[in-house]
């Protein structure tokens, strides 16, 4: 993605296309929408709960599928209005 601002992109715009694309490639090769959970979200969740909170990641494993309802609730709540 970062390639994309090297030859010129000027927003995101054109990195929403390359994302939604990408998207698309990874349910061709079989991946479910759990993965691509874990790809776009989960991952970032799982450094941020070793960098800020210093958690160890069995804890996060442990903690991980509450996290994921918590993010649905929120989700939910805030994308319903």
């Amino acid at each position: 993605m970062i390639d994309a601002f090297n030859r010129g992109a000027t927003g995101n715009g054109e990195l929403a296309k390359i994302l939604a694309a990408i998207t698309d490639d990874l349910w061709a090769r079989g991946y479910t929408n759990e993965d691509l959970a874990k790809i776009y979200g989960g991952n970032k969740m799982r450094v941020f709960a070793q960098v800020w909170e210093g958690k160890p990641p069995e804890v996060f494993l442990q903690e991980y599928p509450e996290r994921l309802r918590m993010r649905r609730e929120m989700e939910e709540f805030f994308f319903s209005r």
